[in-house]
């Protein structure tokens, strides 16, 4: 595997509508593996959803910014949702996901290709540490941190 940095970005909070029960919430973020460029993530969740799930796409690849185009990136879709004890990752279709396609991260890649893919397992373990540390997801779905 590798050691981990995450470097959280800012939260944005979308302008509330007035016929609207609740905000919607937007961040990224950054990870590192071993020093190195190694991922980038979004997520995305909204106070008017009753199933309180954050929506994340995180893109690993390579991130040198004078060679690496989205083509060198391969882009998980994800839900997260929690219970009492545990933190849920569900990968996820593209149709079920705000950013099937970014110029950033390129074409998500289907829940197929996901569960198959080599880095699968460490996209878990990095998103779950991602969740620990942002304290308004946190907050959302009701996790300790």
């Amino acid at each position: 595997m590798g050691i981990y940095l995450i470097e959280p970005g800012e939260t944005e909070k979308s302008d509330d509508d007035p016929g609207c029960e609740g905000n919607s919430y937007h961040s990224h973020g950054f990870v590192y593996k071993d020093g190195d460029a190694f991922a980038i993530y979004y997520l995305s969740w909204s106070e008017q959803e009753d199933d309180q799930s954050v929506d994340v796409a995180l893109a690993v690849g390579d991130w040198d910014e004078q060679t690496s185009t989205s083509d060198d990136r391969d882009c998980f879709g994800v839900a997260v949702t929690a219970s009492e004890d545990e933190i849920l990752i569900r990968i996820v279709n593209t149709d079920e996901s705000p950013w099937p396609k970014t110029e950033l991260f390129g074409d998500m890649m289907s829940r197929s290709e996901s569960l198959s893919h080599p880095f699968k397992q460490e996209m878990f373990d990095i998103l779950e540490d991602v969740i620990k540390m942002h304290p308004y997801v946190c907050d959302y779905l009701g996790i300790n941190s």
